[in-house]
């Protein structure tokens, strides 16, 4: 709600991302945060992380912060991890 929304994946096995493709529907939402994790304790930023090299997660993330009652919500179509091959 006016708090924020997330959606949190899990995946077993282990996925190793290169990219993340996030399409949203017109409208949506948006300022969307990107955060991953192994173990779901210690969190690290999708983004920043991925300049540097592929990235190794079990869960992720996305954080939408809420733009108040009257602020859109996210609508997302489609959540495309780009993997190592």
């Amino acid at each position: 709600g006016a708090g924020g929304w997330y959606i949190l994946l899990g995946y077993d096995p282990p996925l190793v991302l290169t990219n993340l493709l996030v399409r949203l529907a017109d409208g949506s939402a948006t300022g969307l945060q990107y955060l991953h994790s192994l173990d779901a304790v210690e969190w690290s930023d999708l983004s920043v992380d991925l300049e540097v090299a592929p990235v190794e997660l079990r869960y992720l993330w996305l954080l939408f912060p809420g733009d108040g009652p009257e602020g859109p919500e996210p609508r997302v179509l489609e959540i495309a991890p780009q993997l190592v091959k």
